[in-house]
């Protein structure tokens, strides 16, 4: 049982672990996203002196950052599901590990209970016994 219980424990502590790290990828990419809009914001402001080539450039430069922006929110949301199915997990592990905290402490009163009512009976023998040589 105590085993099984650090077991549980250290399987809590790995998500805890893993659940931090998702947490500063998490913050990693919204920092990304956030940079990414300013830069598209600063290629869509257009020039009083408009020449084609550059403006080609400036279209497909900003059509590349729309395009990394999708995929950095794909990622972030890739990231939350995870950071979502880590949440539930830690639950069902918590619960285990308290439930197993409960067992113990049942089987702890159980046996001192059970050492209680063997102590009576031996002194309730003995002043039987000594009642019965007197």
């Amino acid at each position: 049982l105590c085993a099984l219980m650090k077991k549980l424990q250290w399987q809590l502590n790995e998500l805890n672990q893993e659940q931090r790290l998702i947490e500063q990828q998490i913050a990693l990419l919204t920092k990304k996203i956030t940079d990414n809009q300013q830069t598209i914001h600063e290629a869509s402001i257009v020039s009083t002196l408009i020449l084609p080539e550059r403006e080609i450039a400036r279209l497909n430069f900003m059509m590349r950052q729309q395009h990394d922006q999708e995929v950095i929110k794909a990622n972030k949301m890739a990231l939350i599901s995870q950071q979502t199915n880590l949440e539930s997990r830690k639950k069902r592990l918590v619960i285990e590990l308290t439930m197993l905290e409960k067992y113990q402490h049942n089987q702890w009163i159980l046996q001192k209970k059970q050492s209680n009512w063997i102590q009576q009976n031996n002194a309730d023998e003995w002043a039987l016994q000594s009642r019965d040589h007197a």
